[in-house]
């Protein structure tokens, strides 16, 4: 009899060439443009009691249009992640925010899959492309800035920006997401669409930004007691992530994940 062979994972980092050429050429030049700009800045809101979903683009989202559509009727947030924001908005459900951190992206489209919509209020990066910035006028705009432990990003933060903070959370908009609904109060969440697993596309149809990434097959849960699932590196990431923003806010927060996925399976 054949038994598995499980083998333990490890993360290796490798520098994104990109976001490497944009901040050592760029960065500074964009932080600058931001701070001539008249516009909202983020402000830390006294915690409450309403809920905020998260909607990623897994293909179980599709399940879920009438809860996340609920929520943002309660009233409530529902902030998008990537394309996920298209996909919202052809439900007829718009999202309330969408948060725009992608450093390496020149147009809307690219990180949102369709343009912009009058009734969802954009969360700016400050590292972000002017042009995205500029495409986004008339629309509603909020300026935050990403945390960098490098000094002197730090210290270009404190002097164009005195007195703002900078919103953790890695190389993930997902971890921005949920930091930012922090930021304003809330504490109660409901996760959608990111399942860190799939079964044949990793996505929802027309979902942009979908790199082609190797497929492999995870082992999640103890040695004697797990699920095997089918990923990829980065979502097999975000999902190991997750649980480390659990434990760190496990005694605050209230989190639902939805769908049968890896993310779910761990948070369970």
């Amino acid at each position: 009899m054949n038994q598995t062979v499980l083998k333990p994972m490890c993360y290796q980092w490798s520098p994104n060439q990109a976001w490497d050429r944009i901040i050592e050429t760029d960065r500074l030049n964009r932080l600058e443009f931001y701070a001539k700009q008249d516009m909202v800045h983020l402000s830390q809101l006294e915690q409450h009691n309403l809920k905020c979903a998260i909607v990623g683009g897994a293909p179980s989202v599709h399940k879920y249009i009438h809860e996340i559509d609920a929520i943002r009727r309660k009233p409530g947030l529902v902030m998008s992640i990537t394309g996920a924001h298209k996909w919202l908005i052809d439900q007829g459900c718009p999202p309330t925010i969408h948060v725009l951190f992608e450093i390496d992206m020149d147009k809307f489209e690219d990180a949102t899959g369709s343009p912009p919509h009058r009734s969802v209020y954009y969360y700016v990066c400050s590292h972000y492309d002017p042009k995205v910035y500029e495409a986004l006028n008339g629309f509603k705009r909020v300026l935050w800035h990403h945390y960098d432990d490098d000094p002197e990003y730090q210290g270009h933060i404190h002097r164009l920006f005195p007195g703002e903070f900078m919103v953790s959370g890695g190389y993930v908009t997902f971890f921005r997401c949920m930091n930012i609904a922090l930021i304003l109060g809330f504490r109660h969440f409901e996760i959608f669409g990111c399942d860190c697993s799939f079964e044949t596309n990793s996505h929802i149809d027309g979902y942009p930004t979908v790199a082609k990434e190797p497929e492999m097959k995870v082992a999640a849960g103890t040695k004697n007691d797990y699920r095997m699932f089918k990923t990829n590196p980065s979502l097999s990431f975000l999902a190991k992530e997750f649980m480390e923003f659990c434990k760190v806010h496990q005694a605050g927060l209230r989190i639902k994940v939805h769908g049968d996925g890896m993310l779910r399976h761990l948070h369970q």
